[in-house]
């Protein structure tokens, strides 16, 4: 699935600093990351810094081993007042490394600097952050890629500085997987209390039958080669997994919910085609509420035969829904583990959270279609600690605010930042 970057979320982050919104002390000064504790599966290979902002940010290479299992590897940036803090672990399934050994492509490496970037947006609000890559460029199976994030989720039970009660998990496409599959299987004292998947799959009996029998329908013969030899490492691994003939026990969406205690959001674009957009909607609605949707519709049903080029994950990877999907994403998750007074600041994009409006009542009133789902997100928006900052003029507002300017103005009414959240609380406006 496609490589997701966060680099986008921190246009503005420069603006954050200088207004000293975020104060995370000396980063410089941060506790060494194992506790000492017995049986940790974690060895520190190397450690450095990164200079941002005026400001050292510790990090250290990590080998992840637990006995018998071959190694992951992690970086490790802890928070930056080296107090006990939340932490968030991010999935890089495609990232190569270069400290264990391995000649991974040149493609997949990146400079630290590119690591922090991933990590900045939580390292700003004093979070620690591990990003755990998975086996994908070692080859191997699903199921390594499982014990992969696992073994991240065990660093994190016992490493210092870490406030065990409050971890965040995200991930995106094959990334977002890992998160899912790595929170259902977590370890007791390290389980996420929150997570978000970008367009993930869930369900490899229904992934595998979507490269299987959907593949192929593709009318443009160029486009179906393209597409099947793009799945082919994503079916290596799954294979190696399942076995032939296949049995999926443990790896369907049914599976996953069977054991996932933490509450998540996936966010799914309809015409993605790589990942069908009906395993999250059968994931969100059989969860009981555990795990929520941001959906982003299309005026017509999804025709796989139709490609002539490569559409990916659809429009959440552009168009108006971006960067409004990652806007709900990273509040979500930070507003979810940070302390209860701790402000917490988000990224949008004015044009695009109007774009958004639109869209939701466009779908609403027009299309006919259930949008209740999309209150609670605004409601995470209108949190009395959350102010945003707009991301190209730099000016930011509390977020309850910016929502009630943004609801009146798509359906005429005249909320307030003190009523919207009781408003929303109700579901959306109601249509005009």
């Amino acid at each position: 699935m496609m490589r997701p970057t966060v680099r986008h979320t921190i246009r503005a982050m420069a603006a954050l600093l200088l207004l000293g919104a975020l104060s995370c002390g000396d980063a410089g000064t941060a506790a060494l990351p194992l506790s000492g504790g017995a049986g940790l599966p974690a060895t520190v290979l190397g450690s450095g810094a990164v200079t941002d902002g005026g400001t050292d940010w510790t990090y250290y290479l990590l080998r992840l081993q637990e006995e018998g299992k071959e190694p992951s590897y992690a970086i490790w940036f802890p928070a930056g007042s080296g107090t006990t803090r939340p932490a968030v672990m991010v999935t890089m399934p495609y990232e190569g490394v270069t400290w264990d050994g391995d000649t991974p492509p040149a493609s997949d490496i990146h400079d630290m600097q590119y690591y922090f970037q991933t990590a900045q947006f939580y390292l700003f609000h004093d979070f620690g952050v591990l990003e755990v890559f998975g086996r994908f460029y070692t080859g191997g199976s699903i199921g390594n890629e499982v014990e992969d994030m696992v073994m991240g989720l065990q660093f994190l039970e016992n490493a210092s500085g870490v406030d065990r009660g409050r971890i965040g998990i995200h991930g995106a496409s094959w990334g977002g997987f890992e998160a899912l599959y790595a929170a259902a299987n977590a370890p007791a004292g390290a389980v996420p209390k929150a997570g978000v998947a970008f367009y993930p799959p869930s369900d490899f009996q229904s992934q595998m039958g979507y490269i299987e029998n959907g593949i192929p329908t593709i009318a443009d013969e160029a486009m179906r080669a393209y597409y099947s030899g793009f799945f082919v490492p994503h079916t290596e691994r799954i294979r190696a997994t399942v076995g032939d003939p296949a049995d999926y026990s443990g790896w369907t969406a049914d599976n996953l919910l069977s054991t996932l205690a933490t509450p998540f959001l996936v966010l799914h674009d309809q015409w993605d085609s790589l990942v069908p957009f009906t395993q999250s909607q059968y994931l969100v609605d059989h969860s009981g509420g555990l795990v929520e949707p941001v959906w982003y519709y299309h005026p017509s049903p999804y025709d796989v035969t139709a490609l002539a080029s490569f559409t990916g994950h659809g429009d959440l990877r552009g168009g108006f829904s971006f960067p409004m999907s990652h806007t709900l994403a990273y509040t979500y998750l930070t507003s979810r583990i940070a302390d209860p007074d701790q402000f917490v600041y988000t990224l949008y994009d004015d044009a695009a959270l109007a774009d958004f409006m639109n869209y939701l009542r466009e779908y609403q009133c027009l299309h006919s279609r259930d949008m209740s789902w999309a209150a609670p997100r605004l409601l995470d928006l209108a949190d009395p600690r959350v102010i945003m900052l707009e991301i190209d003029t730099g000016d930011f507002q509390f977020g309850a605010s910016v929502v009630a300017a943004a609801v009146n103005a798509e359906w005429g009414t005249s909320y307030s930042a003190a009523d919207i959240g009781a408003a929303l609380a109700a579901g959306l406006p109601s249509c005009p």
